[in-house]
C-alpha cells in the first residue's frame, strides 16, 4: 500500500485546487511555464467538483479522478512520470474506500485488496513482477488476523505468519524453495517468543536459541557448522537482549 502521504492531494500536487476559485460552475486549466498543461478541472461554488487531470511536465498523465463537493469521490488513477501506471484507488468524501491495485513498472499487478472508509478489509494479495502471487493474507477492521502466506517465485510456500488483531501470534516457519524448513519459532503478542531454530538446506540447524518474553535474545544462541557441530566463535550468550 502506498504510505498515507501519497494518498489523493500529495500525489496530485497543488494542479487540481489550484484552479479551484470563484463561484460559478467551470472547467478551468492550468499550465506549466512553457504552455503544457498542467491540470484541468471542473468546480463549482469555489470547491472541485466533477472530473480532474493533471499531467507531469513532459505531457504524460499524472493523475485522473473526480471531485465531488471538494472530496475525492469514485476511482482515481495516478501515474508515474513517462505514464507508467502506478496505482488506481476508490474513494469516498476523500477516503481510501472499494478496490484498490498497484502496478509494477511491466504492468503487471503489484497488490490488490478492498478497503471500506479508510482501512483495509478481507483479502489483500501481493504479487511479484509479472504475475506470480508473492503474499497473500486476510485484514479484518485494518489489522492483518489469520495466516499470511508468502511465496517463492516459482509458487512454493516461503513462509507462513500467524496474526491477530493486527499482531503476530502463534507459530511462525520460515521455508525453502523445495519445502525445507529454513526457521520455525513462535511469536506472542508481537513480539518473538520462546526457541526459534533456523536451518540449513539439509535440515542442519544453523542457530538456535531463545527468546524471553520482550522478545529480546535471552540465553545461550548456538552457531553449528554445515556438518553439525558447534561452532563455538560464533556462539552467543544473552542477557534482557544484550551479548554478555
Amino acid at each position: 500500500m502506498k504510505p498515507l502521504a501519497r494518498t489523493l492531494l500529495a500525489a496530485l500536487g497543488a494542479g487540481c485546487l489550484a484552479a479551484a476559485c470563484g463561484d460559478r460552475a467551470e472547467r478551468r486549466a492550468s499550465h506549466y511555464a512553457d504552455g503544457t498543461p498542467l491540470s484541468e478541472v471542473e468546480f463549482a461554488s469555489g470547491v472541485p467538483h466533477g472530473a480532474c487531470r493533471t499531467w507531469y511536465a513532459d505531457g504524460s498523465p499524472k493523475s485522473e479522478g473526480t471531485y465531488a463537493s471538494g472530496a475525492a469521490e469514485g476511482v482515481w488513477s495516478f501515474w508515474l512520470p513517462g505514464g507508467v501506471l502506478d496505482y488506481r484507488a476508490g474513494f469516498q468524501a476523500d477516503r481510501l474506500h472499494g478496490s484498490y491495485e498497484e502496478f509494477h513498472p511491466d504492468g503487471s499487478t503489484a497488490q490488490s485488496g478492498e478497503y471500506d472508509v479508510g482501512r483495509r478489509v478481507g483479502e489483500w494479495k501481493r504479487f511479484h513482477p509479472g504475475g506470480a502471487l508473492a503474499e497473500r493474507g486476510t485484514f479484518e477492521l485494518g489489522r492483518e488476523h489469520g495466516t499470511w502466506t508468502t511465496f517463492h517465485p516459482d509458487g512454493s510456500v516461503r513462509s507462513r505468519t500467524p496474526w491477530v488483531e493486527g499482531r503476530k501470534h502463534g507459530t511462525f516457519e520460515e521455508l525453502y524453495a523445495d519445502g525445507a524448513v529454513a526457521v520455525a519459532g513462535a511469536y506472542h503478542e508481537g513480539k518473538a517468543s520462546g526457541e526459534w531454530v533456523f536451518y540449513y538446506p539439509d535440515g542442519t540447524p544453523k542457530r538456535r536459541g531463545a527468546f524471553d518474553a520482550e522478545g529480546r535474545f535471552d540465553g545461550l544462541w548456538t552457531s553449528y557448522a554445515p556438518d553439525g557441530s558447534i561452532n563455538a566463535d560464533e556462539s552467543v550468550t544473552f542477557r534482557a537482549g544484550l551479548p554478555q
